[in-house]
């Protein structure tokens, strides 16, 4: 079954071409965790100058401990590259080379990853708040859970009190 999204709130906020969505549903499953459940987030990118900052600002300030930030770069020619070095000092693995596209490019994060539990966070996306990977660890832990589904709803980027629209996990079942 689904756990309540009251129980585990706020996952995470999207930027897609400038909205950004929540994501609150999460599902069962038989894998227990620690308090030591490392995360390792996956974040793919390739010519993302534009936006990476926020996805590295959103990570670096998670409050969970055991974070793994993995940068897979697909060859980027702006200043990505730049960025990373700036303002990616959490930052635990960067890989850039050319890919055969972002599902590649996944896999390649995967390969990386020693994590307890995979996150992907694209390049255009970020974290609600600071708290968001400390409650999916918990919740992990709590309700032994396998795999996370969210909610997203879209926000206008110029008036981001304003929903555009909202996709429901609900009728999604393990």
């Amino acid at each position: 079954g689904c756990v309540p999204a009251s129980r585990c709130e706020g996952h995470v906020a999207r930027r897609l071409g400038g909205p950004i969505a929540d994501s609150r549903k999460m599902m069962t499953g038989e894998a227990g965790r620690t308090a030591e459940t490392r995360i390792s987030v996956i974040t793919v990118c390739f010519n993302s100058e534009a936006t990476l900052g926020d996805t590295l600002r959103s990570v670096a300030a998670q409050t969970w401990p055991h974070v793994e930030h993995i940068i897979v770069d697909g060859a980027s020619t702006d200043g990505t590259l730049e960025l990373v070095r700036q303002q990616g000092a959490h930052v635990a693995k960067l890989i850039s080379e050319p890919d055969r596209g972002i599902y590649d490019a996944m896999n390649k994060g995967v390969g990386l990853a020693s994590g307890d539990v995979i996150a992907f966070l694209n390049a255009d996306d970020f974290y609600a708040d600071d708290g968001v990977l400390s409650r999916v660890a918990q919740a992990m832990t709590r309700e032994r859970l396998d795999a996370l589904m969210g909610d997203t709803a879209f926000f206008d980027p110029e008036r981001p009190d304003r929903q555009l629209r909202r996709y429901n996990s609900g009728r999604f079942r393990p």
